[in-house]
Parts: C-alpha cells; structure tokens; sequence
C-alpha cells in the first residue's frame, strides 16, 4: 500500500498559522497552498472553499486549546478560584512561547477571526458564540465549586459572574495584542481575582452597575 497522504493536515495547520500572523482577509488559497506544498488541485479536493477551511480551523483551534489551556487551567487539583488564577498564568506562557515564534502576541486565534468575520459570516460569528458559551461553562463550574466549598457567596449570580469573567478575560487578551506585551495579562489576574472575591456581584445585579468596584 502507498504512503497516505499528510495533505490535509498540512493545509489546516498552515492556514491555522498564516490566519494567527496575519488574517484571514490576507491570506490567499495561493499562500496556504505554497507553505504547505500543496498543489491547489488538492486543496480544492479537501475543502471546496476557503471559507469551509476557515471553520474547520476555528474547530481545530478550539481543539487546541481546551487541550493546552482550558482542560489544565481547570483541572479540579486546585481550589476552583485558584483554577482561575491558573488559567492566566496559563495564558501568559502561551502567549510568551507565540512571542519568541513570532516576534509578537498573537492573541486568541478564535476570538481573531470572530472579531474579523462576524459581521460579514453568520456561520463563524455562530460558531466563535458557541465556543465562548462553552469557556463561559469552564468558569461556571468552577464558580459553583468555589460555592460549593464556601469560597464564594451563596447570593452570588453564578451565570453572571461567569459571564463578566469571559468578557475580562478575553479583554486582558486584546490589551496584550494591541499592547504586545505578555506581562499586562499577569497584571490582569489580579484583577480577575478581586472579581470573584469581594468585589463579586450579587444576584440579579447588572454587568453595567457602575456601583460595583472596578478591578
């Protein structure tokens, strides 16, 4: 039997990174093409579109990084507020390791393209928003635990408090793009953590208070 072809992975994986250099605007079927040394006969073969390929990244990016962020981060070895804590710390070395290989931060390569294509995509804002609903459920659980365990109030909105998280979360990732600077999303953690101590809101209150203390 004859060798099987590697093609397709290649494809993916150089599309996964030309979109995290530069965007997805900018990269061409002639770019991926040649850096994977795939002819486009080929190319077309696996993927009808450039845009079917751009889904299948973004679900090969999600696979990523619930394997070497999320999963870890959240792992029940730590008390879950310090789970929390650990998925910055997480984040930070990621983005350090991107920084030597790249020469910059590159920030969330799901959150890159939904910022790129949602308004123009309806198929990648729906599947950027189901991905973040599931990182919305990483900090849920681990906020129910903290609770649980007497760590967290028990007035405290669960969903809410989760939700303004993901929102801090992903914002500290668009401060150390825009900034390159990997240090910032340390600084943030800190942050983060008076979110889900004192400074955590009660039920029924809105993200918008601005009664509430800012990290």
């Amino acid at each position: 039997m004859g060798r099987v072809s590697d093609a397709k992975e290649r494809l993916i994986e150089t599309a996964q990174f030309l979109f995290l250099q530069s965007s997805y605007d900018a990269t061409t079927v002639e770019k991926i093409c040649a850096r994977a040394k795939v002819n486009k006969g080929s190319f077309y073969y696996f993927f009808p579109s450039k845009h079917e390929l751009l889904l299948t990244v973004i679900d090969k990016d999600w696979e990523f990084l619930k394997e070497v962020l999320y999963e870890p981060a959240f792992a029940v070895d730590l008390s879950p507020l310090q789970r929390i804590e650990r998925l910055f710390q997480r984040l930070y070395t990621i983005q350090c390791d991107a920084m030597a290989k790249l020469g910059h931060i590159v920030g969330c390569p799901i959150s890159n393209l939904g910022m790129e294509m949602a308004i123009q995509d309806e198929a990648v804002r729906e599947k950027v928003e189901t991905i973040f609903d599931e990182i919305q459920l990483y900090f849920e659980r681990a906020l129910q635990d903290a609770q649980h365990k007497g760590q967290l109030a028990t007035n405290v909105d669960i969903q809410g408090l989760a939700e303004m998280l993901l929102a801090y979360f992903q914002g500290s990732l668009l401060v150390a793009k825009t900034g390159n600077s990997s240090h910032v999303i340390l600084r943030l953690a800190q942050g983060a953590m008076r979110l889900v101590g004192q400074n955590a809101p009660p039920s029924g209150s809105s993200a918008n208070d601005t009664s509430q203390p800012r990290p």
